[in-house]
């Protein structure tokens, strides 16, 4: 059987060598027909003209020159490549990995299927792009006066899913749900990229990766060991995400009276938008909320929804833009602990200045909020990160970051009583009764 499935999996890899992914090959092609039709239409045009001359008698049976077989056999090598091309992207999105498949290669595996998922995408645009050249141009006109096209959204399709949402109901929820399974589709190779994909010892960063041509990002990274079984902590965190409760916000500090949840909307008991605002500013957070609950892991995604059609865009002058991955996984060696990894990224915007008020570096600002408080630090529950919580956002040079930061803060604490309450709780119970 596995001899079947290497021969399988070599004759898919040498496929590739016969279906041509060149352009230029598909030019030369093209033109090659072009050539053989122009010339089949001058021997059609110049046997009209000597007929208009001297009268013929009609063939029966037109006979089918060498160019004209030459042609039709193209076209159906063409046609056989193309269902090849399908048999082999159909293959390949049916394609299961082997559960005892080494971490490594699976992983790779993945990434690999991705990678032709992207390819194949991007063929199939360029195909329609090509098919629909003459209306663009037609339509150029109408295009210029609108910012995207909005008549029609195919729901399968990844070009739409921009973090927008419309106002009628059955597209709002499946925009909302193909928004978050992209998310969760990207959370290994987002964990890749930040190192704790598979990481074994505990860690902790937060960085500001800033570009002079473009956007700033904010990136926090948590990965730690908690003395709970996963099921425990997972259920308290969605308990928090999905906002049982009737205000989000802690009574413990300050920062959070700024900030309150305007509308919760329910679509399923695994997803919820929320809708948050500022008591001073106007900025708004409107963050789409999933969990995946798995077998040996709970998985929340979080995302930020950039355009929504039930809120004016007067309200949206401020937006919260980030991507917000949390995964509570069991212990291989222990199923009474857990490894709690979370990744959050921040899209800031343009960033003109890096200096506080203070004339410090933003960068090494920033760069210091992760370092934990060792001392206060119990074996088994989420640290404590003072520079992240005793952070004064007042001194940031941007407003865009000053507000991020106060979520943030007010994000850090939550989660951080969350995880800790919960595992509290299983260590009272789980603890053998007083002796008598």
């Amino acid at each position: 059987m596995a001899e079947r499935d290497g021969d399988r999996r070599s004759w898919g890899s040498n496929l590739q060598f016969l279906i041509a992914n060149d352009t230029e090959l598909d030019e030369a092609l093209h033109y090659v027909c072009t050539v053989l039709g122009k010339d089949d239409g001058d021997a059609s045009a110049t046997t009209s003209g000597e007929a208009g001359a001297v009268p013929r008698p009609k063939k029966t049976r037109p006979r089918t020159t060498f160019e004209i077989r030459q042609r039709e056999e193209i076209n159906q090598l063409r046609n056989q490549v193309d269902a090849l091309k399908s048999k082999i992207h159909a293959a390949e999105a049916a394609g299961t990995i082997p559960a005892a498949m080494p971490f490594w290669e699976r992983t790779a595996k993945v990434e690999r299927m991705e990678m032709h998922k992207a390819q194949h995408e991007n063929e199939q645009l360029r195909e329609a792009v090509d098919q629909q050249a003459t209306f663009i141009q037609q339509m150029q006109r109408v295009f210029r006066k609108k910012p995207r096209l909005t008549l029609v959204r195919d729901i399968e399709s990844e070009e739409w899913q921009s973090y927008r949402l419309a106002a009628k109901a059955s597209l709002r929820a499946a925009a909302i749900h193909a928004i978050a399974d992209r998310q969760f589709h990207r959370m290994q190779n987002a964990f890749l990229r930040a190192g704790v994909l598979d990481c074994k010892e505990s860690l902790y960063r937060s960085q500001l990766l800033s570009d002079a041509k473009g956007p700033s990002t904010f990136q926090l990274v948590s990965h730690i060991t908690l003395a709970a079984p996963f099921e425990i902590v997972g259920a308290a965190i969605w308990r928090w995400l999905s906002v049982e409760a009737p205000r989000e916000a802690s009574q413990d500090g300050v920062v959070d009276s700024f900030f309150f949840v305007q509308e919760v909307e329910r679509i399923d008991e695994r997803t919820v938008y929320t809708r948050a605002g500022h008591m001073v500013h106007p900025w708004q957070a409107n963050l789409i909320r999933k969990r995946y609950l798995q077998a040996d892991r709970d998985i929340f995604i979080t995302r930020s929804v950039l355009e929504d059609a039930l809120i004016p865009h007067a309200a949206m002058e401020a937006l919260e833009n980030k991507s917000v991955w949390l995964q509570v996984a069991r212990l291989p060696e222990d199923a009474n602990r857990c490894q709690l990894t979370l990744l959050v990224e921040a899209n800031l915007g343009r960033m003109e200045s890096l200096m506080t008020s203070g004339g410090e570096d933003v960068v090494d600002v920033l760069g210091k909020l992760a370092i934990r408080d060792d001392d206060a630090k119990k074996p088994g529950y989420m640290p404590l990160l003072p520079a992240y919580v005793e952070l004064d956002p007042a001194q940031l040079p941007h407003e865009n970051l000053r507000l991020f930061m106060e979520s943030g803060k007010h994000m850090q604490k939550t989660l951080l009583r969350t995880v800790n309450s919960a595992i509290d709780a299983y260590a009272s119970r789980a603890a053998p009764p007083p002796s008598s």
